[in-house]
């Protein structure tokens, strides 16, 4: 993935930073944000920071949400 930051007046791509993605999201990952999900739409108002905050730390280290 390619984040453009910076383009000429010609259209040229002048700075520009480059991101690597995973090749694939294993299925047990795929299931486990299913779940944060479906908690975050059964959660009250009151709960919704709470459920963000679990989203962030999800998307940063999924590896602690994920059972082996």
């Amino acid at each position: 993935m390619e984040l453009i930051k910076e383009v000429s007046e010609e259209g040229e791509v002048i700075k520009s930073e480059k991101y690597l993605t995973p090749a694939f999201i294993p299925l047990k990952v795929v299931y486990q944000a299913m779940n944060l999900t479906a908690e975050m739409q059964k959660s009250s108002f009151k709960n919704k920071r709470e459920m963000v905050d679990r989203f962030i730390d999800f998307i940063v280290h999924p590896e602690l949400f994920i059972a082996n």
